[in-house]
């Protein structure tokens, strides 16, 4: 389901339809539930990505007859094909649009070691690595709350972090993590305007709290406590570690101490 429907009062969402069975990208309206059909895929279409008009932009489709996975540029009336590989592979991921619909964002491995962030352009033209970690994989997408454009990516590991691809929103991000130095920092969305943001802010020894902040004025208000109870507690610390094993193969681990330990 989508949200980034031409009528603000309606969603866009897939069925399946017809005989043989297509599944079909629809306009549903939220008031009568009348609906009208926007495109048709194929029987195997399991993914769409549109665009902030809820026109289509790429379909992935499952094609069971043959093992594969393949991924399609909608531009024109005949779908192009950008990606298609062996389904014996995990899938590739179609996460969504870059802010100016010239390209696509799939989650992919491509071969390398680690799943990393692809741009493959509507037009066909060759597909571009838009973030990778040599040691950690790309597991998902940040994307803009009112255009559905990709504006970041998550990374794994011990840690999640953020590789942003708008600077808007990299902006906004850094300026949060200025006000909690130490703390985690997560966006939940911003005003169409850009000047407030809902962030989650915690650490290892604190419970979270979400704050509305308004870059305007330079406020940060409390917006909800998840775990009042332990507002002011001090709880214990985590410590990211690694150890070796019997082979030398390094193995990442968390170390928590209870409150008030001393290091070492």
């Amino acid at each position: 389901v989508s949200l980034h429907a031409p009528d603000p009062r309606s969603i866009l969402m897939s069925i399946v339809m017809g005989r043989p069975e297509q599944r079909c990208l629809i306009e549903v309206s939220t008031v009568n539930g009348d609906y009208h059909v926007i495109k048709c895929g194929s029987g195997q279409t399991v993914a769409w990505v549109v665009d902030t008009h809820g026109t289509p932009l790429a379909r992935e489709d499952w094609d069971v007859v043959h093992h594969a996975w393949c991924v399609y540029s909608l531009r024109n009336e005949k779908p192009r094909q950008l990606l298609c590989q062996d389904d014996a592979v995990a899938p590739p991921n179609l996460a969504g649009a870059l802010p100016e619909d010239s390209a696509v964002v799939v989650l992919a491995s491509n071969g390398r070691p680690h799943q990393a962030a692809w741009a493959y352009p509507l037009d066909g033209s060759p597909a571009r690595v838009l973030v990778e970690e040599p040691d950690n994989d790309v597991t998902g997408v940040y994307a803009d709350p009112y255009s559905g454009a990709i504006v970041g990516v998550l990374l794994g590991g011990t840690e999640t972090a953020v590789r942003w691809l708008d600077e808007r929103a990299e902006r906004r991000y850094q300026s949060v993590k200025r006000a909690f130095p130490g703390k985690a920092v997560t966006l939940y969305g911003w005003t169409s305007d850009g000047s407030k943001t809902l962030a989650r802010v915690e650490a290892a020894d604190t419970a979270p709290v979400y704050y509305l902040i308004d870059f305007s004025t330079h406020r940060a208000d409390i917006a909800a406590e998840p775990y009042p109870d332990l507002t002011g507690v001090t709880l214990g610390t985590v410590k990211e570690i690694s150890y070796s094993a019997r082979d030398g193969t390094k193995i990442p681990a968390y170390l928590t101490l209870p409150p008030g330990a001393a290091p070492g």
